[in-house]
Formats: structure tokens, sequence, C-alpha cells
């Protein structure tokens, strides 16, 4: 009976606030947006979901043709999404955040990026 409705597809969704995603597994792009507020506690009147990498809003044509696991956002009536910028931030956090490495010379990098994380320092001025 289930075979009539069409593929089950899951895909990660999250709110624009929060970067903690959700698996949902959905038949229509209707059902997935009534999980997804469940999930989030988001109204479910004027919610839509986009891509989180581009902002696509995502329409019941273009669900059956994500693939599985993808990224999207779930959005509440007036919000929208131009893609990628939480998660530019996050991956930026992660990217200053990562531990130090000891120098080459064995002297000390204590409080001192390096690598990437010197490039990343020296556009925002803290490293000299």
């Amino acid at each position: 009976m289930f075979g009539l409705f069409g593929k089950t597809k899951a895909v990660k969704v999250r709110a624009v606030s929060d970067s903690r995603r959700f698996g949902v597994a959905a038949q229509s792009l209707k059902e997935l947006i009534r999980k997804a507020c469940d999930f989030l506690k988001v109204p479910v009147g004027g919610a839509h979901v986009c891509l989180s990498s581009d902002g696509t809003l995502v329409t019941e044509g273009l669900f059956g043709t994500l693939p599985e696991h993808c990224e999207l956002v779930l959005l509440s009536r007036g919000q929208s999404w131009k893609g990628g910028e939480f998660t530019t931030l996050v991956n930026f956090y992660r990217l200053v955040h990562t531990p130090m490495a000891p120098s080459a010379g064995g002297g000390s990098t204590e409080g001192r990026p390096h690598g990437s994380n010197r490039a990343c320092w020296s556009l925002l001025g803290g490293y000299q």
C-alpha cells in the first residue's frame, strides 16, 4: 500500500537560527514540512523549506529530485535564507578554535595561531 504514495526520502532539516539538524523522512513536501514543524516547534501555517547551500525554495517538484540526506532549512512566515550564512559562521568558528600546534623549532606557540588559523587571524588584525 505504501508503494502507491511514492518513495520515502530522508533529509536533514534545521531552523534558521540553529545549527542542530534533525533527520526527517517523508514522502512529500507537505509531510516533510509538517514533521519538521513538529520537531522544531514552528507553526505549520506559512512554513516552507529551502536548500541550506544556496537558499533555493523547495517545491514539490524539486523535493522529488533532492538527494538523500541533503540539508534543508525550515523557514516560518516572513523568514528568508540566502544560503550558507550560518554554515559559513560555524565553519569559521571551528577553524579559528582548533588547537594550536607546536612550532617545528620546538619554540612555544602558546596563544599564537598556526597554518590557516594564522591567515584568519591576520585578516582580522589579531596576528602580526
